[in-house]
């Protein structure tokens, strides 16, 4: 898996699922930010799948790089 970082961005791909992962921690520990997955299309360019947000910086539900904050309010993704 390769990844990007900065400060706050972890970016990565996994190529065992041909996904691409975005997640912007709003602090360190991970306990508020937002997290984005993306799936190549037939055209093999990314399409934006899953959006997920906790804007509360509370201490709690907290999630690494590797994880899917799955207890974050997912939003409907936008499609054409």
């Amino acid at each position: 898996m390769k990844r990007l970082r900065s400060d706050r961005w972890i970016r990565y791909y996994k190529p065992e699922t041909k996904e691409w992962i975005a997640f912007f921690k709003f602090r360190g520990m991970g306990d508020c930010g937002t997290y984005f997955r993306y799936q190549p299309s037939e055209q093999n360019l990314p399409v934006l799948v899953e959006i997920r947000a906790k804007l509360e910086c509370d201490g709690t539900e907290a999630y690494s790089a590797d994880e899917v904050p799955t207890t974050w309010k997912q939003y409907e993704v936008p499609f054409d």
